[in-house]
């Protein structure tokens, strides 16, 4: 359920951060829709900060993959991306802030991943008992609140008897047009030990597998391929002329799009889905609850989450040392204990401790080849291998001294896997790939490095927080309390065979805050006011010259072998990051004019410390091995975000609820930006150079209006929320406003209908739920078309054609629906439903074609097909195979002459056969059909497009 807490009395200021936990509590039934609060009810509290709860019993029937997707119906959260399947990771904006970058935390520990700035540890739906998001000025025992906001989870712990719950949903049954064979498993049990009465226990587990990534709406047609073995055998010069050599043209089967396996090697075509494109996510909770005394309790909770995937090869299908994947792992361990110290008529004094440990960790590249061939197709898009990457062996990880050493001296010992391997680097020697183009379209053939860098990141984080919280009556409370948090994090990124572009770096950060809390509310009035002082210690140093090392004149080449002459190198050339303390102040009000009337009032500071990649980034790469434009990470004094809020909630008779609230946020979104200064060069005295520096972002402060209404009838509930932010341009000119609006209808129809006729039997105990999310598009800038071909968001370069971020990509819409039955035996809940993603089929536009501002681009398709058509047509011509109305005649392969051309010859004919009538004249009508093939399936427009609409089927057993 979700409830804006219009009418809950001002709690202790830890609820607001997840230490809901550390209170016994009964779980919500999960399968109850009677989901909003009931909001007829009337207090004479206020709520004191903008904040909302969605219960756990709303989660597990709501049509999301991901509990994250949920929060889109929060007000001042927006969400672009992660919408349908597992692929992508939810990434939230809440109130502006960069997508990904609020606090989270579970059960009363911070979780976000220091290194990249963002959550990574992720829950299943069955885990959750209720998560809050605090939009509003977040309580000063909340450590870690810059991002805009502070999401709270609290995970389920074992009721008073056992129960347990299994749920399986899949869209095989659908057809091939819009199913990928998506797959879902869901369980869990718990309750009390029998010899332990105050003892409870509770596991959970999900999996999630998908075979493909979705893709844009018009993609099942399009074809894709994948190698089916060897289709003959060309005998051609070797390279350099001095003999012969034996090349092999593979099969190319068609595996997405239609296609009949007659004329398809016996293989039929799988519509939308793509080969070797899997993900699985895979998530594991489980609790520990012991109560004791008078509220008084101990919980430890353990928490693992795993993403894999594989990526669609695409152009580089032609080469399996070249296929890649990614892997993240996160762990979590939590102890929370309060223990009530003095309970009396004068007031009681409580004890909270949480302690928590957290490993999170991540890598990408290709795959080792054992482990790609070992992973190719897990049965229903489920794996559980851990995958392997190439050569990631060759590189110590997490990294040491040691080896940062090696990247700042520039020494001869190896920081990359083959370094100087030039014969690993990816190429084409001949068409072999389907469509036969040339070389200059990157469909690699041979070698291991095509460009892409291995990354590998690792973070382990210890965290622990105490305080004493008195209440000396029933109207008001003191915390006074303190906590420590130590990362020690690792990143490594570079490519196989070069150090050019390499990225590495070694981090100890360390921070320890303390913290006042008064909360009081006297009658009508809720006041709330506290105070943080952090230390935040970087733990790292920065060079005092961005990219001058080793080139340094200051640096002593006997660094290398040296460890006094590398310990004084340091001294003289880097500068540690210098510790920094910042106050930051918080006051919260709330007032209940009436019953049904009140209004609050917020101001908040909160530091946001750039993310450690931010602050790291290039720190140790010289520039001998970097481009004289990369980016540089900083030593930066940290951004102190504020937050004044005005907020009112009305109760409009039994039956609706209404609040919304206005506000004005500094640093509303990237704190932190990378700006070119002016740096003295040590290696010309006198002179400086230009670098792009991390630097904290001057842009002012953005205002915005978070609204909700809320109302309940009968079996019909429902909600609206609508969001608008406007933050001033990083460029100047105008103001850059985000709208997004969110609805929810949820209908159930009770039981006691079995009563009545058939149809009422019929009817009982169906439900549905739907929800709807319109989100404003991003802005971009419109580029001079020099045919480049270039996309935004997320292309650089071009040539702007009007002031920068003057055009806006067109507004998302999407509509989700589950219909849902249950039946009910002797005390077992059976539950079938069906989700419906996208169920009007709306068609969101993601991304453009910077050059043109929509789908298409005639000028770079035809630039595109001129280069290959005049490739081919020399080529022909050169083999005297060029007939006079521009057909390529490959009648006779064996006179085609070079190391390339009987095999281009041969693989030329395929591709005829393939798209043509196989009489071996390559017609211009039939390379007009490849190109034209080519361009739809690989540029074409839908890649610029959201999922189509997809279906599914589940079935949920609950006793």
């Amino acid at each position: 359920m979700i409830v804006n807490r219009p009418n809950v009395r001002l709690r202790s200021a830890c609820l607001l951060i997840g230490c809901a936990a550390l209170t016994p509590r009964a779980a919500p039934a999960q399968g109850s829709l009677t989901g909003i609060a009931d909001t007829t009810a009337e207090s004479s509290r206020a709520p004191a900060t903008s904040e909302t709860l969605i219960r756990g019993a709303l989660l597990g029937n709501l049509p999301v993959d991901d509990p994250r997707q949920a929060l889109t119906l929060v007000p001042g959260v927006v969400m672009r991306g992660g919408e349908i399947g597992i692929a992508e990771i939810p990434r939230l904006s809440v109130r502006g802030g960069d997508p990904g970058a609020a606090s989270v935390y579970i059960d009363g520990a911070p979780v976000r991943f220091q290194t990249l700035g963002t959550q990574q540890i992720a829950l299943g739906t069955n885990a959750i008992n209720q998560l809050s998001v605090v939009t509003g000025v977040a309580s000063p025992i909340a450590s870690d609140a810059g991002g805009g906001g502070v999401i709270s989870y609290v995970t389920r712990s074992g009721g008073p008897r056992f129960a347990a719950n299994f749920r399986a949903a899949s869209d095989a049954v659908f057809t091939d047009g819009a199913a990928i064979g998506y797959n879902r498993l869901e369980g869990a049990l718990g309750g009390p030990l029998p010899l332990a009465p105050h003892l409870t226990w509770f596991v959970s587990a999900a999996l999630q597998g998908q075979p493909s990534d979705y893709r844009g709406l018009g993609a099942a047609g399009e074809p894709t391929y994948v190698l089916g073995g060897v289709d003959t055998i060309v005998t051609a010069p070797t390279f350099d002329g001095s003999g012969v050599q034996s090349v092999a043209i593979p099969k190319f089967v068609q595996y997405s799009g239609q296609c009949t396996s007659g004329s398809n090697y016996d293989v039929d075509c799988q519509g939308l889905r793509r080969p070797m494109d899997w993900s699985t996510a895979r998530r594991g909770q489980a609790k520990l609850l012991y109560t004791f005394g008078t509220g008084s309790s101990l919980s430890v909770t353990g928490i693992g989450s795993d993403l894999a995937q594989r990526f669609f090869p695409g152009t580089e299908i032609g080469d399996p040392l070249l296929y890649r994947g990614a892997q993240q792992r996160s762990r979590l361990a939590v102890v929370n204990w309060i223990q009530g110290l003095r309970r009396s008529t004068d007031g009681s004094l409580t004890l909270h401790i949480n302690l928590s440990v957290a490993t999170d960790a991540g890598a990408s590249g290709p795959l080792d080849p054992a482990s790609e061939t070992a992973t190719r197709d897990p049965a229903l898009g489920i794996s559980f291998s851990t995958l392997r990457f190439a050569a990631a062996d060759a590189i110590p990880f997490p990294l040491t001294d040691q080896f940062i050493r090696n990247v700042r001296t520039n020494s001869p010992v190896a920081v990359v896997a083959f370094p100087e391997r030039s014969d690993l680097l990816a190429g084409q020697p001949y068409r072999l790939n389907p469509y036969g183009l040339d070389e200059s379209t990157g469909w690699y053939t041979v070698g291991l490095d095509d460009g892409e860098p291995l990354t590998q990141v690792w973070e382990r984080r210890w965290n622990g927080r105490a305080f004493l919280e008195w209440q000396p009556g029933q109207v008001q409370s003191v915390s006074l309390g303190a906590d420590v948090e130590r990362t020690d994090a690792s990143f490594y990124s570079a490519l196989l065979t070069s150090e050019f572009g390499l990225e590495a770096f070694l981090a100890h950060p360390r921070r320890w805050g303390v913290f006042a809390d008064y909360r009081a509310h006297p009658g009508a009035l809720v006041i709330d006011g506290g105070i943080r002082l952090d230390r935040f210690d970087p733990g790292s140093e920065c060079p005092n010259a961005p990219g001058r090392i080793s080139s340094n004149p200051a640096w002593n080449p006997q660094g290398y072998t040296s460890d006094s002459a590398y310990a004084n190198s340091l001294a003289r050339v880097f500068t540690r990051a210098a510790a920094q303390r910042v106050f930051s102040p918080r006051l919260r009000v709330g007032y209940a004019v009436s019953p049904r009337s009140s209004v609050r009032l917020g101001y908040g500071e909160q530091v946001e410390p750039p993310s450690l990649r931010l602050r790291l980034q290039d720190v140790n790469t010289d520039l001998a091995i970097t481009s004289g434009n990369s980016l540089f990470g900083r030593d930066v004094a940290y951004v102190k975000s504020t937050l004044l809020e005005f907020g009112v909630t009305q109760r409009i008779g039994r039956a609706w609820a209404a609040d919304a609230s206005i506000y004005r946020k500094g640093h509303p979104q990237l704190p932190y930006v990378f700006r070119s200064q002016s740096f003295p060069d040590p290696t010309t005295p006198g002179f400086t150079r230009q670098s792009f520096a991390l630097t904290p972002n001057d842009v002012g402060a953005g205002t915005g209006l978070d609204a909700q209404l809320q109302w309940r009838r009968s079996a019909v509930t429902g909600l609206l929320t609508y969001s608008l932010l406007r933050v001033p341009s990083t460029a100047g000119g105008t103001d850059i406003a985000t709208h997004a609006a969110s609805a929810m209808v949820m209908l159930h129809v009770p039981e006691s209908w079995r009563a009545g006729t058939t149809w009422g039997v019929a009817l009982a105990n169906l439900s549905a739920v739907a929800t709807f999310r319109l989100t404003s598009g991003l802005p971009y800038t419109r580029l001079v078309n020099l045919n480049q071909g270039i996309v935004t968001p997320g292309t650089d370069g071009g040539v702007f054609a009007e002031p920068l971020n003057s055009s806006r990509l067109p507004l998302t819409k999407t509509v989700d629906l589950r219909l849902r039955k249950g039946l009910r035996s002797r005390g077992i809940d059976l539950n079938v439903y069906a989700d419906l993603e996208n169920l009007l089929n709306f068609r969101n536009t993601l991304s453009l074609f910077a050059e043109t501002g929509t789908t298409t681009n005639d000028s770079y398709r035809q630039r595109v097909e001129r280069s290959q058509l005049g490739s081919l047509a020399v080529e022909a011509r050169a083999n005297n195979a060029l007939l006079p109305d521009g057909s390529v005649d490959l009648r006779a392969c064996a006179g085609w002459t070079g190391y390339s051309g009987p095999v281009n010859c041969v693989a030329l004919g395929r591709v005829e056969a393939r798209f043509g009538d196989g009489d071996a004249i390559y017609s211009p009508a039939e390379q007009q059909k490849v190109m034209d093939t080519y361009y739809t399936s690989v540029l074409g427009a839908w890649r610029f497009f959201g999922p189509s609409r997809t279906a599914r089927l589940g079935m949920e057993l609950r006793f």
